[in-house]
């Protein structure tokens, strides 16, 4: 039954693609300046109460890209997640169910593939159910 959906397999490790680098590139070389002006007008502001954060600014620095990529990161293990149950899923549907899900198959949408799929395979079985 695998080997039906042989063609719709995808590699498990992605690499990113020249967008992706240069849009990270582009976020790294706006962000730390844009940040270290925050922390420049604060302290200008109120130098007892943010003069910390001019201090301390590449730990700060630090901190906020480490959340930035590791919210990145925990986003794209979910879309991995996600396309890799939606393959299995094609690889062992039987050719008779997975006529009936074609459009699902064909044109997933971008968020949530496997839980589309399931939906379709759900509303086939009780609507052959049903009759």
């Amino acid at each position: 039954m695998a080997e039906r959906g042989a063609h719709l397999t995808t590699t498990l490790q992605p690499k990113p693609s020249i967008f992706e680098v240069v849009a990270s590139d582009s976020l790294n070389q706006t962000f730390q300046p844009a940040i270290l002006r925050l922390c420049n007008s604060l302290a200008a502001i109120n130098p007892e109460k943010y003069g910390f954060l001019v201090r301390y600014y590449d730990e700060l620095f630090l901190a906020m890209n480490s959340a930035v990529q590791q919210y990145y990161i925990r986003m794209q293990a979910q879309i991995t997640e996600d396309t890799l149950k939606f393959i299995a899923v094609i690889g062992a549907l039987e050719s008779k169910i997975l006529i009936q899900v074609t459009e699902a198959v064909q044109y997933p949408p971008a968020i949530d593939k496997y839980g589309n799929l399931k939906a379709k395979i759900l509303e086939y079985f009780s609507e052959r159910h049903q009759n």
